[in-house]
This record gives structure tokens, C-alpha cells and sequence, in this order.
């Protein structure tokens, strides 16, 4: 196809990206539309225009990082490409924390086929989703523990008022 050709299409995301089977249904039901994906980030997918076709997609948890200063790659190693190449996938992009993954042979096996390998996997992306949570948590009680033993620093004047609203005190 042509540059000329090739058209550009931007969708919105008709799921969480948490949502990992919803994502690679949809992200199929795109290719058989003929519309591959470019990019995939929070709310909106690039697409490129192709032939229609049915294709699997499958997302697979990014490696965590060794240390809290290290970040997780942006593409899959080597040996990973190599596997899913052997198996007859082949890496498309990077959605938030996984790899996106495409095989157009229906005979070919699943990427993931061990149960506990894709536990770990999607407990790692839930803990990715709930961390922040966890934290807002945390520091909502620390505030209103301070607040019921009346130790407030002047700065903090305004949330006593904002804890008693949303407590119902």
C-alpha cells in the first residue's frame, strides 16, 4: 500500500485497558473490519487501514522492574519476540502495562497456555491498576486520624471541612 494510500484512523476505546479480554475482542473485531492498530494508548487506538482479516490478539504483562528506580521496558526482549515468533505471533505494540501480541493461523497454539503463568501476569496488572488506590486509602485515613486528634498544621485548615463532607460527620 502507498503512503498515499494508507489512511489513518483514531478510535476510542470501548473498554478499560484492564479489561484484557474485552481489548483483544475488539481489537479482532478491528481486523476484521481491516483496521490494524498503530498505537494504543489511554482513551484512544491509531489504526491503519488493510485488508480485512481475522486476527488474534493477546496482551502479555510487561516485566516488572528489578527497582522502584527502574522503569518497564517499551519492547519485549529478544528471546520473548523469538518465542511468540516460533509459536506464530508476532509483536505489534506496547499498551500501557502489557505487549500486544498478533497471529493471523488460526492453528496456531495460544501464546499463553499455562493457567499460572497468565495468573501472574494479569495479578501483576491489577496491582498496577489498585496501587494508586492503596495510596489515596492510606493517606484519607492518615488525614482523618489527625483530624479526630485534633493536630492540624495551619496549611491544612481547609481539610477538616472536606473530611467531615464526604465522612458525614
Amino acid at each position: 500500500m502507498t503512503k498515499a494510500r494508507c489512511k489513518t484512523l483514531w478510535q476510542p476505546i470501548p473498554c478499560p485497558l484492564s479489561d484484557i479480554e474485552g481489548l483483544e475482542s475488539w481489537l479482532g473485531d478491528m481486523a476484521a473490519q481491516g483496521l490494524v492498530p498503530v498505537t494504543i494508548g489511554q482513551n484512544f487506538a491509531r489504526f491503519r487501514s488493510s485488508q480485512p482479516k481475522a486476527v488474534r490478539y493477546r496482551l502479555n504483562a510487561k516485566p516488572a522492574p528489578e527497582t522502584f528506580l527502574e522503569s518497564a521496558p517499551g519492547t519485549p526482549d529478544g528471546e520473548e519476540r523469538t518465542l511468540a515468533q516460533e509459536c506464530g505471533w508476532y509483536y505489534v505494540t506496547a499498551v500501557g502495562d502489557f505487549f500486544l501480541y498478533a497471529c493471523e493461523d488460526r492453528d496456531a497454539p495460544e501464546l499463553n497456555t499455562d493457567p499460572q503463568v497468565q495468573a501472574l501476569s494479569l495479578r501483576y496488572a491489577m496491582r498496577q491498576v489498585f496501587a494508586p488506590a492503596g495510596l489515596l486509602a492510606y493517606w484519607l485515613v492518615t488525614f482523618w486520624v489527625r483530624y479526630a486528634m485534633g493536630v492540624w498544621p495551619r496549611r491544612y485548615r481547609f481539610v477538616p471541612w472536606v473530611l467531615s463532607s464526604v465522612s458525614g460527620l
